[in-house]
């Protein structure tokens, strides 16, 4: 990893668990994306579309991706997923069904 401030934090807490700074990037990253759902699952409840709660759930995910915590690879197979579950919603909004 890079040095710089959003870097350094996952050395220290690896230090601090006794785990690598790989997985201590990881298990920040969850604890980011858990806390931001739990955020909008609050704001929103059972209301609020899947899709709007999509969108800040990626762009938090590239963040994340852009201050080296969390591997590119899992933002492009999440990206997949959600592109095939939105997939049939999308074409009964547009008409395609």
């Amino acid at each position: 990893m890079t040095s710089g401030p959003f870097q350094t934090i996952p050395v220290q807490l690896g230090a601090a668990l006794g785990i690598t700074s790989e997985n201590a990037a990881l298990l920040l990253s969850c604890c980011v994306l858990v806390s931001i759902a739990l955020a909008l699952a609050m704001i929103g409840g059972r209301k609020l579309d899947p899709l709007v709660i999509a969108v800040p759930m990626m762009g938090a995910m590239a963040f994340l991706v852009a201050i080296a915590w969390l591997p590119f690879w899992i933002l492009f197979v999440i990206a997949i997923l959600m592109a095939v579950m939105f997939a049939g919603t999308l074409a009964d909004r547009l008409g395609g069904r």
